[in-house]
């Protein structure tokens, strides 16, 4: 019996400290390796983003890093409650017009309510996806300049789960995590005197 009575035989008084000490818990990935344990150990993009991917699909219904090169957004990786799609490795869009991505043309995250907009339409048909009641776009960028964006949305439910700053901090991690396996390559690279 816990120190504030039982119900059943089980005890419902658990001290407020071991509470806290699970709720403080870093997330895991597969292998029961943190987030942070994960990026620090990648030695390629692939694993960065993978780590990144599993910890957006704990929070999103669906989500999708998109990769940004010569103004081309592509798909680097995606997550979500739909089979994979096999047409989401020849998509490609423009990541400043005619779709929801632009959206970062305006404000520099994006975090609510997604904008009734008709010329969205073509952009969630293409990927497989419903049109969102909310949606999170957040850029990532690597030594100041826009090299991915991670779009997340609540599917069928009303809300994000998460906060802006949450999905802030989720791309923060990966840019540092891309930034960490660019310096591992430059140690690499130095020939040992």
């Amino acid at each position: 019996m816990s120190e504030f009575g039982s119900i059943n035989g089980e005890g419902y008084g658990r001290n407020w400290r071991d509470i806290a000490a699970e709720m403080e818990r870093p997330t895991t990935g597969p292998a029961g390796r943190s987030l942070g344990d994960r990026l620090c150990h990648a030695e390629q993009p692939q694993e960065s983003i993978d780590a990144v991917l599993d910890e957006a699909a704990m929070r999103f219904h669906n989500c999708i890093l998109f990769r940004v090169k010569d103004n081309v957004a592509t798909i680097w990786g995606h997550r979500g409650g739909n089979e994979p799609n096999h047409a989401l490795d020849r998509f490609a869009v423009s990541p400043v017009s005619g779709n929801p991505l632009e959206l970062l043309t305006i404000y520099p995250a994006f975090h609510g309510r997604m904008p009734i907009e008709p010329a969205y339409v073509p952009f969630f048909t293409e990927l497989g996806l419903g049109y969102p009641a909310q949606v999170s776009l957040t850029p990532i960028e690597v030594n100041g300049r826009l090299v991915g964006i991670l779009y997340g949305d609540c599917g069928e439910h009303l809300r994000l789960t998460s906060s802006e700053n949450e999905d802030l901090e989720l791309a923060k991690r990966l840019a540092l995590g891309f930034a960490l396996i660019l310096i591992k390559k430059k140690i690499r690279s130095v020939q040992d005197v």
